[in-house]
């Protein structure tokens, strides 16, 4: 893999050779993430400092004009939030650190939300699915801080920070705006598949968010849930991640033109 990616570099033959060498090596450390989540139950933090430091020499290594490519830095938040992620599926570390590490959590899926939110209406149409597909990791993430019980975490801060509901109904109404400019050319194509998944996923998560007042709490208390198996039950993050992506995501991917 370093002698491929070593080779172009070197010959460049195409202007996005660049940018693809570094998607594959931040590739790589979500591949590393994986391993570790995997197969060891050691402390997170034990691996986090080692993990990020790749990341930060993967952005070191990008030159000046590559800092702030959309498709690019899309590539490092999510890498980062696969690392970040290594808390949110643990207890561990304590306190303050942990803290620390949440609120950086918390900066990243805002900073990648923000990231995709600033694509243009008219190129929607080209968005390809494994970016939506990435979004919703984003907005899963967004999800858990949201609704983390952990008595060193804000729920009103990452609220005021980031709502998570705003987000989704952000996104649907920008698909809605693109579908609405193409027309009928849309029908069955990825915006309208990616619309479903995140009117799905909106009403799954309603009825989760911690209770307030409003037209969101209003709208949790009449939400229906006829495809999500009963939303008013908490299920547990990695049956979200795992069942609920696969089912929606990925199940019937291959009729995407």
């Amino acid at each position: 893999m370093d002698d491929c990616i070593n080779d172009l570099m070197q010959s460049k033959e195409s202007p996005y050779d660049e940018i693809f060498v570094h998607q594959v090596r931040l590739q790589r450390i979500v591949g590393e993430v994986e391993s570790v989540r995997e197969a060891t139950k050691a402390p997170a933090d034990f691996y986090l400092k080692f993990l990020q430091q790749k990341v930060d020499e993967v952005k070191a290594s990008m030159p000046s004009r590559l800092q702030h490519d959309r498709v690019l830095s899309a590539s490092v938040f999510y890498t980062e939030l696969s690392v970040f992620g290594l808390v949110l599926s643990r207890k561990s570390p304590p306190g303050f650190q942990r803290l620390e590490y949440l609120y950086s959590c918390l900066n990243t899926v805002k900073s990648a939300t923000e990231n995709f939110l600033t694509i243009p209406i008219p190129d929607y149409p080209g968005i390809s699915f494994p970016v939506f597909t990435q979004l919703v990791r984003y907005i899963i993430v967004l999800y858990k801080l949201s609704t983390l019980n952990d008595p060193v975490w804000d729920l009103g801060l990452v609220k005021a920070n980031i709502d998570v509901i705003q987000v989704i109904d952000q996104v649907i109404r920008n698909i809605e705006q693109a579908m609405s400019e193409i027309g009928e050319q849309c029908c069955g194509g990825t915006m309208e598949r990616a619309i479903g998944i995140f009117l799905r996923f909106k009403s799954w998560c309603l009825p989760n968010i911690p209770a307030g007042t409003g037209p969101v709490a209003e709208e949790a208390e009449n939400v229906n849930f006829p495809e999500m198996g009963g939303g008013n039950t908490q299920l547990d993050a990695l049956f979200l991640e795992d069942w609920w992506l696969k089912d929606n995501l990925f199940y019937g991917l291959e009729e995407i033109p």
